[in-house]
């Protein structure tokens, strides 16, 4: 798994594997947990497989560790 973080739009992308990238794959569904200010972005695979996870809001459900250990984009 791979996490990279932008904060200039406070986005991050939790790449599961396989070949994912943000509004590059087949198919997306919106999850929401109820958190205030966050939204999550489930991407799958052409074969269903779960390719990533879109993090809208980040710094309000990740530690600010993480995110620093995190790839900038």
């Amino acid at each position: 798994m791979k996490l990279t973080f932008d904060p200039e739009t406070d986005e991050a992308f939790l790449r599961t594997g396989g070949d994912a990238a943000v509004g590059g794959t087949p198919r997306s569904e919106a999850c929401d947990l109820g958190i205030d200010g966050v939204s999550f972005i489930l991407l799958y695979t052409e074969d269903g497989r779960l390719a990533g996870i879109e993090v809208l809001g980040a710094s309000r459900f990740f530690s600010p560790g993480l995110l620093h250990e995190a790839t900038r984009v």
